[in-house]
């Protein structure tokens, strides 16, 4: 089961739309609504997925319903206690099956039992689904996190849930089986790691441990980044990080000089897409025309290079950082502009391609760090400390 992020907000509307007002709708129910008007059909398992992720990436206020033993939507209206009288008074089946008669008064104990198994089962699942989707925001937007920051997240945004460290792994765990499908963290070693930093916990190298080692020694020197909660579960749909006006542009002066580039509309967005990322994991600026060249890019002149990395070096700028626990470069010099401030990049100029440079992956690039007295790497013959970094 894959869905589009596009396919699972449209179905998390539909329990929006249908729930009645304090009442409930089988999600069964739901399914045949949805795919009696629409083209494209759903599947029950892809219905519920969805509804779970819409409940745990909406503000609380926003969301109209709540979803119990995975087989009914419940008007947010209701609490706990009118759910079960629902339940006991014959409105559904506490069982899942064909709706039984069942009477409070004259109900056994394993009977009652089975009522709060299915609440607490249903709660343990909901929660698992929170986690798991709040490390999937997490992951992507800080690149590598323990489990006691993901607690911590957990509890900033969610006081009342009270999570500690030792639900996480449980939760992730079971998040991962209630998906069905990949999700968008790797688990390793106690930590949760972007898919783009660690792939596969089970293929890792020693580029993997010295990126993820290099990623938290900087994450000590910065405060996290925690957003108002509306726009945290922005951070779900990755092209949230796409909508700057920094990345608009770029993409703007790629597309109109595509035929200058030498690469396709498509490859354009491709090959911007992944630069993106690269520039969240701070990639080495002087590596940009290296990158966009083993993409297919040409350039034909200086004054093109100039031209190019001045967007460049702004997407760069502007995007969120594994290394700056969520912030931006921008918004770093703007915070410590009382102290040292820290030193966002000026326009490099580029040399034409044609120069011998040490071919490196992706991630050894994004080591790479400039160090102060090596050459600056905007070209000028000057050292790091005494040209952009002053």
């Amino acid at each position: 089961m894959r869905l589009s992020k596009k396919r699972k907000e449209q179905l998390g509307a539909y329990g929006q739309t249908f729930v009645p007002d304090n009442g409930l709708i089988a999600i069964n129910e739901l399914v045949e609504i949805f795919n009696e008007k629409e083209d494209e059909q759903v599947i029950f398992e892809e219905m519920l997925h969805a509804l779970r992720r819409f409940v745990a990436t909406t503000p609380k206020k926003e969301v109209k319903f709540a979803i119990y033993n995975d087989e009914y939507l419940f008007s947010s209206e209701l609490n706990n206690k009118q759910v079960k009288d629902l339940i006991i008074n014959n409105e559904i089946s506490c069982c899942g099956g064909e709706c039984e008669q069942h009477n409070y008064e004259k109900a056994t104990t394993k009977e009652l039992e089975s009522i709060t198994t299915q609440f607490q089962t249903e709660y343990s699942n909901q929660q698992a689904e929170l986690i798991g989707l709040t490390a999937e925001i997490s992951a992507p937007l800080y690149g590598v996190l323990n489990f006691q920051e993901l607690a911590e997240i957990l509890n900033h945004y969610h006081q009342e849930l009270k999570i500690v460290k030792d639900d996480i792994l449980p939760a992730l765990t079971e998040h991962i089986k209630l998906s069905g499908e990949e999700v968008d963290y790797t688990i390793f070693e106690g930590f949760i790691v972007s898919p783009m930093i660690l792939p596969d916990a089970t293929q890792i190298t020693d580029v993997d441990i010295e990126l993820i080692d290099y990623i938290r020694n900087e994450q000590k020197k910065h405060k996290r980044y925690l957003p108002d909660y509306e726009e945290f579960v922005l951070y779900a749909t990755p092209i949230h990080e796409m909508m700057t006006d920094e990345f608009e542009k770029f993409l703007g002066f790629l597309m109109k000089n595509r035929k200058r580039l030498g690469i396709s509309e498509r490859k354009i967005g491709e090959t911007a897409t992944i630069f993106l990322q690269l520039s969240k994991a701070s990639m080495n600026p002087k590596y940009f025309i290296e990158f966009f060249q083993e993409e297919g890019c040409r350039f034909s002149s200086t004054q093109f290079i100039n031209e190019f990395m001045g967007y460049a070096v702004e997407v760069y700028n502007h995007t969120r950082k594994y290394d700056c626990n969520g912030h931006t470069l921008s918004e770093l010099n703007l915070v410590n502009s009382t102290k040292t401030p820290t030193n966002v990049l000026n326009t490099p100029k580029a040399n034409v391609e044609g120069a011998e440079v040490e071919v490196q992956t992706s991630k050894q690039r994004m080591i790479a760090k400039v160090g102060r007295n090596d050459s600056c790497p905007c070209n000028s013959g000057k050292k790091y400390k005494k040209c952009c970094l002053s």
